[in-house]
């Protein structure tokens, strides 16, 4: 960056070192690519996602769903830590990872991820909490993955009660 005092530029590379937004020359050219296509990106995640939540919300394993209504993420709930655990561990298709609006569909149980580090005591997140990040995959394809993982869950469950 070229500015016109030494002292605004210090300011800037303050504030860009302390937010970690100064990007390299290849980063900046591959989020200006990115952002061409970022609405129609968004629209496909958001559709997906509304046709997973209302397919989950009519499954017998899942006892609760959170989705606001926008976006491509949402989360859901089984009511047992142990089938959430399968049920992520079972996906094919999904990514299990901590991570938010890539192309591929993510999936993970933050109390054992992402906020496995806070005392259960102090969590306020259900402990069989499933959270999804949906990509640009087919619908049906997820839902097919979420069933095989979830009856694949029940079926592992059975097994060692």
């Amino acid at each position: 960056m070229i500015t016109r005092t030494e002292a605004l530029g210090q300011e800037i590379g303050f504030y860009q070192n302390a937010c970690g937004n100064g990007l390299a020359p290849f980063d900046c050219f591959l989020l200006l690519r990115g952002m061409c296509t970022l609405a129609v990106r968004v629209e496909r995640q958001q559709q997906t996602a509304r046709e997973l939540v209302s397919w989950l919300e009519a499954h017998p394993a899942v006892t609760e769903v959170h989705y606001p209504g926008l976006g491509g993420v949402f989360s859901f709930e089984t009511g047992d830590r142990a089938a959430s655990q399968a049920v992520v561990e079972q996906t094919q298709l999904f990514a299990t990872c901590v991570s938010f609006g890539s192309v591929a569909a993510v999936i993970s149980l933050p109390c054992t991820m992402s906020h496995a580090s806070i005392p259960e005591a102090e969590r306020s997140l259900p402990h069989d909490l499933i959270r999804v990040s949906v990509g640009l995959e087919a619908p049906e394809d997820l839902i097919a993955d979420l069933q095989q993982a979830l009856d694949a869950a029940k079926a592992r469950l059975r097994l060692s009660a």
